[in-house]
């Protein structure tokens, strides 16, 4: 039986939108939706704290696991080590939060995460991306202008 695999797609901007950092990587064994997406968002924390940003707003789709975040009491679902392990670098990062955005907002991210389970590894961008994102770039920049409006 085949490993089932979830493809993870990252991009880290300024706040003009333009990209600083697109990655894509992918897991194995991960059966769960927001289990996949939670491992997105460790990931992304990983790299932000790596690079020494100071204010982060991370977004993302799965309003289920940004709920169980930002939420209070501990999670104690069989997932909730990984939500509670997250939890805890936002308390230690005053000026990092996470937000809802609409899948139609996250474009890129998607994309990256498809285009990682053709690539089969991990692979990096530094001030670029990859060609699969171009025209997502200025979409998802246009879309999360208004969101935050």
């Amino acid at each position: 039986m085949e490993a089932k695999r979830m493809g993870m797609g990252i991009v880290i901007r300024d706040e003009e939108g333009e990209v600083l950092v697109s990655i894509c990587d992918v897991r194995k064994h991960v059966v769960d939706p927001a289990l996949a997406e939670s491992w997105a968002l460790w990931k992304a924390l990983k790299i932000c704290n790596e690079l020494a940003l100071s204010k982060v707003i991370f977004k993302g789709d799965a309003a289920a696991v940004i709920n169980r975040i930002n939420k209070d009491e501990e999670d104690q679902s069989w997932m909730g080590h990984i939500l509670e392990d997250i939890k805890h670098v936002f308390k230690g990062k005053r000026e990092w939060n996470v937000r809802f955005v609409p899948r139609d907002g996250n474009r890129v991210a998607h994309l990256l995460a498809k285009h990682a389970l053709v690539l089969g590894e991990e692979k990096i961008w530094i001030e670029e991306g990859s060609y699969v994102i171009c025209n997502a770039v200025l979409h998802d920049k246009n879309c999360n202008v208004l969101n935050d409006e």
